[in-house]
């Protein structure tokens, strides 16, 4: 399948893939069902990366370059994250 995104778009999609993830990870659930959405964010994170820098080679791109693309999305996204984590997770996760 094949999708077509502005850089824009895969940036916004990208900051979604963040917060999906945040939320399925975040409160404790077995290490496989985390690992699949966790590779796939990755996976994103890499083309995003990609994308940023076409001069490198795809499999080349390091752990630390996708933790810093990580950290540029969450940047943008801290705000719904700390919301989410006042009005929702902590009043779930503490019954």
């Amino acid at each position: 399948m094949k999708i077509e995104l502005s850089n824009e778009e895969l940036h916004t999609l990208s900051q979604m893939v963040l917060l999906g993830e945040y939320v399925i990870t975040s409160c404790p659930k077995s290490a496989e069902t985390t690992k699949k959405y966790s590779e796939l964010a990755n996976s994103l994170y890499r083309k995003l990366y990609k994308i940023n820098m076409p001069d490198c080679d795809e499999a080349d791109i390091e752990d630390n370059e996708i933790a810093d693309v990580r950290d540029r999305l969450y940047d943008g996204i801290k705000g719904f994250l700390e919301q989410f984590e006042e009005d929702v997770y902590r009043e779930k996760c503490d019954d």
